[in-house]
């Protein structure tokens, strides 16, 4: 990820710049108009339970 430099994730996306963002990142700056803060990163993948 551009942004918080993660390897893993379930969904890669672009962010306005072209530039390759994970999914928790693209969708924070969706809802907040700014970048993910670094210390909001989590090393867990969690699953959705349904």
């Amino acid at each position: 990820c551009y942004n918080c430099h993660t390897t893993a994730t379930p969904l890669w996306r672009k962010d306005e710049e072209g530039k390759t963002v994970c999914n928790a990142c693209s969708l924070y700056y969706k809802l907040h108009s700014s970048a993910r803060p670094i210390s909001m990163k989590s090393n867990i993948i969690r699953k959705l339970s349904r």
